[in-house]
């Protein structure tokens, strides 16, 4: 894994909010969802939700948004349409944001993030229910 990668936290994040907003981050999803697959959505789809809380501090939501921005960047370290690793660099950002806001993601959360997987991946909501509970 390169070193940019492997430093996330030490990213500058503010950077990539101006590539956020509302539409694009759903226009992203609807595009790529089944390349980015079922647990990778979920990370996303975490932050996106968490970012609509009002009880979250704004340097949290500055890194939220920083790291969807940089998701729906068409160019960033790592091409999204290089195969398998086009969103390795995407995802390990919305690990590392998921973690470090986890405290935020409650049941309300995780039933909207459920309700989109389940409709958009066509999979079980109990095989999503045990997903959730283990991020």
């Amino acid at each position: 894994m390169s070193k940019e990668i492997e430093n996330w936290e030490d990213e500058d994040y503010s950077k990539y909010e101006e590539n956020f907003s509302d539409n694009a981050f759903w226009e992203k999803l609807k595009k790529f969802t089944k390349k980015l697959g079922l647990k990778s959505t979920s990370y996303a789809l975490i932050l996106y939700y968490v970012l609509q809380k009002s009880d979250v501090p704004k340097s949290d939501k500055a890194l939220i948004v920083g790291c969807l921005g940089y998701l729906i960047m068409p160019l960033d370290l790592v091409p999204d349409l290089a195969p398998i690793i086009g969103y390795s660099d995407d995802v390990t950002g919305m690990v590392f944001a998921v973690k470090r806001c986890l405290h935020y993601v409650d049941d309300e959360v995780k039933e909207k993030v459920s309700e989109k997987l389940v409709y958009w991946f066509k999979v079980d909501e109990n095989y999503v229910d045990e997903l959730l509970e283990d991020i």
